[in-house]
């Protein structure tokens, strides 16, 4: 399942290795498709109500917004709790193409099927 997200196991110490937008796109797929696991983590309150408050911000400004709430709160608890740890996301900027991590990868696709949403391979 790792080597989908271009990760791998490290044991010494034990952990997940990779790119941290791959880790977090791993992360949110395990919790929020195996929801039956007895590893299964749901969002918190605190999580649900940043998701609540954003949701809010964005209709106060009018602005559409095209998104799915229990999703959403899955993205905010992870990111939030990778935060907590101190686990950011590095930007670097690319003149053209696509770089080599899974997430990049599977937006790009869509780009080339001249799709502008999220697509799995």
């Amino acid at each position: 399942m790792l080597k989908r997200f271009n990760l791998k196991l490290s044991s010494t110490p034990l952990q997940i290795v990779g790119n941290e937008v791959d880790i977090r796109l791993f992360f949110f797929h395990y919790y929020f498709y195996a929801s039956n696991s007895p590893f299964s983590v749901t969002p918190s309150l605190k999580d649900k109500d940043v998701i609540q408050d954003i949701f809010k911000a964005f209709k106060s400004s009018k602005i559409p917004v095209m998104l799915q709430e229990n999703r959403a709160a899955y993205w905010a608890m992870i990111i939030l709790q990778r935060i907590q740890y101190g686990y950011n996301v590095k930007l670097a900027k690319k003149k053209s193409g696509c770089s080599k991590n899974a997430t990049t990868s599977l937006l790009c696709k869509g780009k080339r099927d001249n799709q502008t949403h999220f697509r799995e391979s």
